[in-house]
């Protein structure tokens, strides 16, 4: 220790250049990628039931080869010379002649380093988290500008800033968690992620606006841009994991690196730089659940409810052969390129590429959501429904002849009734106890398990993660919450199914009572969701790791809100005579919310 202390005194006096990183910043930097690749081989080491001491002999060893960082080791796995590495450079005499365990490049045959090299992250994955990394430490010592701002529903950028690099210029960071994600990718790739635009077509005399045509866009429900539900969306589809060791770089013939991306089945599997992404369940557009800002009028609730129909037809279409497309106004044919006929029904042919189950256009600003909108509302004003919970009452209200009350009404008036699909989707918006659509972030450890506990009941992990949020550290000296970019932690709960969840603030109903059997027939079977407020101490982590110098989750309400101030009536001619009844949705119990979790990775 005397003798590193003294190189480091000699490397950093005035006769070193001042073009020369210090020595000092070379070992942190060089430390702290072995410790990112320690975690990787952990979670390798998980992932392939290799025991927990596989991880930190294979560090050691690959150390002492000159391997010190995941794009290290991911070379060496592409080029397989890991073996031949470790036998020149790496091989510790003493430990494998002893014949108490067999020389470490024994451990790195053909199939480990194929299925180690399929299990990292590829260049980019690595320098977007590098970059989401240096943002939020560029933060902490106050050469960042920071806020957690929405990006506004209209597409604009709005308040919205991401400025960084630049000699001596301060990063701007001004981004919600979905926009903190977006321009990290966007940043570190040529033309990231761009599925083919839908363009201007007419059918049924629908128009369909043309998509966006820039940023990323692997996933698109209610917005120009991606939410963290299109993230989850995105990986849930993904139809290759970390371990598919038969899909090696096969992304390569393709042109989009949508092919490069994998899914994290695991949350046990994680490493620095995948992307966690967590919404509850619904049946909204993009799959996640209604929040309470989407009955904040009866305008806003029938263009969210229109604009979930629309997504959910527009999924089905895609994805089902042979089904027959009714008034639809995006199709295969569309996807290809080729000019859509006015007729009304269209064969649609096999889904041969798993990207064209996704939508890559903002549903809300199909036309007939506008038209739809203006008719069922005139319909409801019709039979005295001018409110948000005028509507749910009559939603509930039972009937003699065992009708839907509104429809019976309608049906007084000789008017056309609503579809189930258009009643259900009503009745969950209105009952829905969501507050957000869900959080995304970066990790930016391993998950690590939480003694049980009161604060920590069933089975807990840990993650560090860096992310943008409204609900971060708290200044130990002035106790505010700050917010923005940063490095924090989330906890996420490993389920007997073998599925993630994860705690997530509720709403007040829309109702007092709401939920009380008096006003309906069904079970009330609302979850009881762990309470946020058992993670708002500091649990005195921080005394075990140096680095740790953040308090833990607090109230964890952060993530993406739906803050527009939209859905006003527009006056507009149409029907809704044509009005499918579309019934692909999951249907959830009263007052239910399921937080699901999943993870991806840039292998490319």
């Amino acid at each position: 220790m005397l003798a590193a202390k003294r190189t480091t005194t000699t490397l950093t006096t005035k006769r070193q250049p001042k073009s020369i990183m210090p020595t000092s910043i070379l070992f942190q930097a060089a430390s702290a990628s072995s410790v990112q690749m320690g975690h990787a081989l952990d979670s390798f080491a998980y992932a392939y039931d290799l025991g927990m001491g596989w991880g930190p002999q294979q560090v050691e060893s690959l150390n002492a080869a000159g391997i010190f960082s995941l794009p290290d080791l991911a070379a060496g796995c592409r080029d397989k010379t890991i073996r031949l590495d470790l036998q020149l450079f790496g091989t510790d005499t003493k430990r494998s002649d002893d014949g108490t365990s067999p020389p470490p490049h024994d451990h790195w045959d053909f199939d480990t380093m194929q299925r180690m090299y399929v299990f990292l992250p590829g260049p980019t994955g690595w320098r977007c988290f590098r970059l989401a990394q240096t943002a939020a430490r560029k933060v902490k010592r106050g050469t960042a500008d920071t806020t957690y701002v929405h990006r506004p529903e209209d597409g604009t950028k709005g308040p919205e800033r991401w400025s960084i690099g630049g000699t001596g210029n301060a990063w701007i960071l001004k981004v919600d968690c979905a926009g903190f994600i977006r321009n990290c990718l966007q940043h570190v790739v040529v033309a990231p992620h761009k599925l083919p635009s839908p363009k201007v077509v007419s059918v049924a005399n629908s128009t369909t606006p043309k998509g966006p045509t820039s940023g990323v866009l692997m996933s698109l429900s209610d917005r120009d841009f991606m939410r963290a539900k299109d993230f989850f969306y995105f990986f849930r589809n993904i139809p290759n994991t970390v371990m598919d060791t038969s899909v090696v770089r096969a992304f390569e013939q393709h042109e989009s690196v949508l092919h490069g991306w994998r899914q994290v089945t695991d949350l046990r599997m994680v490493i620095p730089g995948d992307i966690i992404c967590y919404r509850p369940r619904g049946n909204a557009a993009g799959g996640a659940a209604f929040t309470s800002t989407d009955r904040d009028n009866i305008s806003k609730l029938l263009k969210t409810v229109r604009t979930a129909q629309l997504w959910h037809r527009q999924i089905h279409h895609q994805t089902h052969a042979g089904s027959k497309l009714a008034n639809s106004a995006s199709t295969w044919s569309e996807a290809q390129g080729a000019p859509i006929q006015n007729d009304t029904t269209i064969a649609v042919k096999p889904v041969k590429d798993w990207t064209q189950v996704l939508v890559t256009r903002n549903m809300a600003k199909d036309m007939r959501v506008k038209r739809w909108v203006t008719v069922v509302k005139a319909k409801l004003q019709s039979i005295g429904i001018e409110t948000v919970q005028d509507l749910y009452l009559n939603l509930m209200t039972p009937t003699t002849t065992g009708k839907n009350c509104i429809n019976e009404k309608l049906e007084a008036l000789g008017q056309k009734t609503l579809f189930p699909n258009t009643i259900n989707l009503m009745k969950e918006c209105c009952q829905s106890l969501a507050k957000n659509t869900g959080h995304i972030v970066f990790a930016a450890g391993p998950a690590v398990r939480m003694p049980a506990s009161k604060k920590n009941p069933g089975t807990c992990y840990r993650i560090r993660v860096v992310h943008s949020t409204s609900q971060g550290i708290t200044d130990p000296k002035t106790g505010e919450v700050l917010e923005g970019v940063q490095e924090h932690y989330r906890r996420f709960y490993l389920q007997e199914n073998g599925t993630w969840t994860r705690a997530l603030g509720r709403t007040s109903p829309l109702i007092p009572g709401m939920f009380d059997t008096a006003l309906a027939n069904e079970t009330d079977s609302i979850t009881t969701a762990k309470s946020t407020d058992d993670e708002e101490d500091d649990d005195g982590d921080a005394d075990d790791d140096p680095m740790d110098d953040m308090d833990d989750d607090d109230d964890d309400n952060d993530g993406e809100q739906d803050d527009n101030n939209d859905g006003e009536d527009d006056e507009s001619d149409g029907d809704d005579s044509k009005e499918g009844d579309d019934s692909h949705a999951r249907a959830l119990a009263r007052g239910e919310l399921i937080v699901e979790v999943i993870a991806g990775r840039m292998c490319f």
